[in-house]
C-alpha cells in the first residue's frame, strides 16, 4: 500500500513551492539589508544608475533584487565559514570512526524525514531561521564596517545588532539540533507502533 505522505497532491506541490520562495528569502533579505544600509549611508548612490545602465524600471529591480540575492550568498558563506571548516577538520579526524559529524544530518533523520515529513517542519524552520538570522549578522557587520564611520553611533548599532543576531544564530543551531533528535525519535517510536499494530489486532 502506497504511504498517504509518498501521494502526489496539489498542496505538496505548493508546499514545495513555499518551501522554495522560504529558502530564497533567506539569502534575499539579508543582501538588500545590505545594499540598505549602503543606500542609507550614500556610498551605494542609486541617482548615478540612469547614467550607467540605460534599462526599464523593472529591469534595474530585477538587477537590485538579483544583486541582492547573490550578495545573500555570500553572506551565509561568510557566516557559516568557521562552522563548516571545523565540521570538516572533524570529518578528517573521525574517518576511520563511526563518529556522526556535529550539526550534519544523519542517515537516520533523512530516513523518517522521507516518511514523515510533517515530523520535521520544526527542524526545516529552524534551519531556515538560523541562516537567515547568521546571514542578517554579517549583513549588519559588514555594512557598518564598509559604509558608515567609525565611532559613530550607527556603526556601534550595526555592529551590535550583528554580534547580538550572530549569538543568536548560533544558540538558534544548539535548539535546531535538539528538535532534530525528539523529531527523530518521535518518528522511530511512531514507526515502531505502526509495525505493532498488526500483531496485536491478530490476537484479538
Amino acid at each position: 500500500m502506497t504511504p498517504q505522505n509518498d501521494r502526489p497532491s496539489a498542496w505538496s506541490s505548493f508546499s514545495r513551492f513555499g518551501v522554495s520562495l522560504r529558502d530564497a528569502a533567506a539569502y534575499l533579505l539579508p543582501g538588500i539589508l545590505f545594499l540598505v544600509i549602503g543606500i542609507i549611508q550614500r556610498r551605494i548612490q542609486l541617482e548615478r544608475w540612469p547614467e550607467s545602465f540605460q534599462m526599464p524600471v523593472f529591469a534595474k529591480l530585477a538587477l537590485f533584487l538579483g544583486m541582492a540575492y547573490l550578495g545573500g550568498h555570500v553572506l551565509a558563506a561568510i557566516y557559516f565559514l568557521p562552522f563548516d571548516s571545523w565540521r570538516v577538520w572533524q570529518a578528517r579526524r573521525r574517518a576511520k570512526t563511526r563518529g556522526q559529524v556535529i550539526g550534519e544530518p544523519t542517515p537516520e533523520e533523512m530516513y523518517y524525514k522521507a516518511r514523515n515529513p510533517g515530523m520535521f517542519a520544526d527542524t526545516d524552520r529552524g534551519r531556515f531561521l538560523t541562516l537567515l538570522r547568521g546571514a542578517l549578522a554579517v549583513a549588519l557587520v559588514a555594512g557598518g564596517f564598509m559604509f558608515c564611520e567609525p565611532r559613530t553611533w550607527v556603526f556601534r548599532f550595526l555592529v551590535g545588532a550583528g554580534v547580538v543576531t550572530a549569538l543568536s544564530a548560533y544558540s538558534g543551531g544548539l535548539h535546531q539540533a535538539r528538535v532534530r533528535d525528539i523529531a527523530v525519535n518521535a518518528a522511530r517510536r511512531l514507526q515502531e507502533e505502526t509495525e505493532e499494530q498488526p500483531a496485536d489486532l491478530a490476537y484479538r
